[in-house]
């Protein structure tokens, strides 16, 4: 109950906060899927389970994000274009560094370890391209720049 409280309380905050209403979309620069961060917050979506110490958020983006923050192991899976699929999986925490993976099947995935001190909303919107809500333009450039010092393309 308690949970399901929070994500209600998580969502109409977001929503508040004006994050936008676009759809799922390709970012033809970075191959990043653009969308809303809270389109996935459901309050009558079951709670993530959690299987040997990860958290299963499914496509729960609310589950994805406080895990993220406190970059507790966790998976996030989502449908993507053309019968693919965006995956985030959160490893944790290494030598100060939160440790994740982005992949979108069928292209390069990309490896990361960011600081700690780094990983905040900013970061977290990055994933579903919120940088490029109206005014929100700036955060762009810090954030692929941090793509570019702390993610590897394998």
């Amino acid at each position: 109950m308690k949970k399901i409280l929070l994500i209600t309380i998580l969502g109409v905050s977001l929503a508040l906060a004006g994050c936008g209403q676009q759809t799922p979309t390709q970012n033809q620069d970075s191959n990043q899927p653009t969308a809303n961060v809270n389109q996935n917050i459901n309050p009558n979506q079951p709670a993530p389970t959690a299987e040997k110490g990860i958290v299963a958020c499914s496509d729960d983006q609310a589950c994805l994000r406080t895990n993220f923050l406190a970059c507790q192991a966790a998976t996030f899976k989502m449908p993507f274009m053309q019968g693919s699929e965006y995956a985030i999986t959160v490893i944790g925490q290494e030598n100060g560094n939160c440790h994740y993976k982005i992949n979108v099947t069928g292209q390069a995935a990309s490896d990361c370890l960011v600081p700690m001190n780094l990983i905040n909303d900013d970061r977290f919107g990055h994933f579903f391209g919120q940088e490029k809500v109206p005014g929100r333009e700036k955060i762009a450039s810090a954030q692929q720049k941090m793509d570019s010092d702390y993610c590897q393309t394998k």
